[in-house]
């Protein structure tokens, strides 16, 4: 019995995947950031044979992919979104330690929700990597923002409710997984943490009363809540909060795509009217919540000091804050200036984030619109309260 009683009907195709379809797609749920489910449209594009856990198993043996496991100790904890799960990499034996039924294992493997992400292994050229050609199979557009990615999901796992800064396509290869989605219209309604970490995550367990009950607003919200089986596709479009439950052991593979033209019209979408206040919120969570400016200060403080800056830190930190020293003259300039430090943060966040799009992002036509986003969080309650 569902808890939630607000439940939408989301528009289905049931046919094969083909050019005109694409179109209609493109058209139809892209542009206006409708979320859509493609019935069986890929049934065919899947070998099982090589989808198998048998066929998975020989597969990571072989190609070694880069290749992680969530590793989930707390796991009420992060249901309700309060913590981030840590990634650990992934034995190449992972399969056989855990998800055979007569593995010694098996009954840790809900522990563990698996990716493997290398855009590169689709072109990469290689005998036993047969697994990532079906996944050219079914990749509609060459723009591709991020991944494409491989899920492994044992039978009940919960992937907390959140929300993705870029428009998502799922495909689901083996198994079957529950997906329950929310419009970004109703943010208000998800109590989303703003300080927990790199994802946009709400503590709404949508399972649990008690959850609901504490949270009310949620029971406002209209939602969809879909089944995907085996060949289906589901369009999720940027920003709409998601929550995906594996029904049984599962296989699914996802990328993150645009069918925009030029960096402009991109760039656009993700600050338009509808999503504006989102793409405000997601931009001040990946920077400020998950303490990306504070690693940067600490950065462009040991530089001026001349110390040593800690590998720990990330790459993409360090480039950061040598960029910023090299434009602004020191450190101190930087910090002292907090309205140009967030503008170059949000500004170097971006172009990184969406350095795939085709072309990518540059500096110079987002400046405006990245100065509107900082006025914007800066006058939210929402956001300045987290903020300060």
């Amino acid at each position: 019995m569902d808890i939630l009683t607000n439940k939408l009907s989301l528009d289905e195709f049931n046919e094969d995947f083909s050019e005109e379809l694409c179109k209609k797609f493109a058209e139809e749920y892209y542009t206006p950031g409708k979320a859509v489910v493609f019935r069986q449209a890929f049934k065919n594009k899947f070998d099982n044979k090589k989808w198998d856990w048998e066929g998975m198993n020989a597969y990571f043996k072989a190609i070694k992919p880069n290749f992680h496991m969530r590793d989930i100790k707390d796991k009420t904890d992060y249901r309700l979104g309060k913590i981030v799960h840590n990634y650990v990499p992934m034995p190449a034996d992972f399969i056989e330690r855990y998800y055979y039924p007569s593995s010694p294992d098996y009954d840790k493997r809900h522990q563990y929700y698996v990716t493997v992400m290398n855009k590169g292994l689709i072109d990469q050229d290689d005998e036993n990597n047969s697994l990532f050609e079906d996944l050219k199979n079914v990749m509609i557009t060459d723009n591709i923002v991020r991944g494409p990615a491989l899920w492994l999901g044992p039978k009940g796992h919960y992937e907390f409710n959140h929300s993705d800064a870029a428009d998502n396509l799922i495909f689901m290869v083996t198994g079957k997984k529950r997906v329950r989605l929310f419009s970004n219209e109703h943010d208000n309604c998800l109590y989303y943490n703003l300080n927990q970490g790199y994802a946009i995550q709400s503590p709404v367990d949508l399972d649990d009363q008690e959850s609901i009950n504490a949270h009310p607003k949620i029971k406002d919200a209209p939602y969809y809540d879909i089944i995907l089986d085996e060949g289906d596709m589901i369009y999720i479009p940027a920003f709409w909060a998601h929550q995906i439950t594996s029904l049984t052991d599962s296989v699914s593979a996802n990328y993150f795509m645009s069918f925009d033209q030029s960096k402009d019209e991109y760039w656009q979408r993700l600050t338009n009217e509808r999503n504006f206040e989102s793409f405000a919120r997601h931009l001040f969570v990946n920077l400020i919540g998950c303490g990306f400016k504070r690693r940067v200060t600490e950065l462009l403080e040991k530089l001026d000091d001349n110390e040593e800056l800690p590998e720990s830190v990330g790459k993409r930190n360090i480039v950061s804050a040598q960029e910023l020293v090299k434009k602004y003259g020191s450190g101190k300039a930087v910090i002292d200036d907090q309205y140009a430090f967030d503008q170059e943060l949000i500004k170097y966040h971006v172009i990184g984030a969406y350095r795939k799009t085709t072309p990518p992002l540059q500096g110079e036509s987002i400046t405006k619109d990245i100065n509107r986003i900082i006025d914007h969080w800066k006058n939210s309650k929402e956001l300045s309260d987290a903020y300060s």
